[in-house]
């Protein structure tokens, strides 16, 4: 967990039980990019913010890196998620577990619901910087109509909010994120982008 002042932006990892016990004006699940920018921008605004995360949040540096590195090699399944430890608390998808597209029907095994066009092992991970940790390159807008799956398909439900009302913050993260990619290939299968 870790727990920003008010006074400061200052983070500091804390106990569950000192947490529990601290008044806090935003609570974060997660400390993925989502988390991250989050509890960024409202400390600045002076928020006092707890961002909770289920893995382990403790393994920045060599020594860390390196046991993640001895749990993928020694893993069957070198997939994205072989590096960390497994919580039977807070399970986290792996990328043998994608199924194919069924004609009809959502995917909604892995992080990203979806109909296609392609499968993809967007999965999230359950350690400390969510996928920023093992970060794949991967950082795909949602198409418009993936924001109406029941209006547009019949499927799931409709979002109270659409694309654009994310723009901003799509640009934002990719800001962060360091994101960057052939945008004329990416708007063929749908993906908007602010002109400029």
């Amino acid at each position: 967990m870790t727990d920003t002042e008010q006074s400061s932006p200052i983070t500091r990892v804390t106990s569950p039980e000192a947490a529990s016990t601290a008044p806090y004006d935003v609570v974060i699940v997660g400390s993925g990019v989502s988390g991250s920018i989050l509890a960024k921008e409202l400390t600045k605004e002076h928020y006092r913010v707890l961002v909770i995360e289920a893995g382990p949040g403790r393994d920045f540096s060599q020594n860390g890196y390196e046991r993640y590195l001895e749990n993928f090699y020694a893993a069957t399944s070198k997939d994205n998620n072989a590096p960390f430890p497994p919580n039977p608390n807070a399970d986290m998808p792996r990328s043998p577990e994608i199924k194919p597209l069924r004609l009809g029907q959502p995917n909604t095994d892995a992080y990203w619901v979806q109909y296609g066009p392609f499968v993809t092992d967007t999965v999230y991970s359950r350690v400390l910087g969510g996928t920023t940790v093992h970060w794949e390159a991967k950082a795909i807008r949602m198409l418009r109509e993936d924001f109406r799956l029941k209006s547009t398909y019949g499927q799931g439900l409709d979002w109270p909010l659409g694309l654009d009302d994310l723009m901003p913050y799509y640009e934002q993260a990719e800001f962060e994120m360091g994101v960057s990619g052939d945008v004329e290939a990416q708007k063929k299968i749908g993906v908007e982008y602010k002109d400029g």
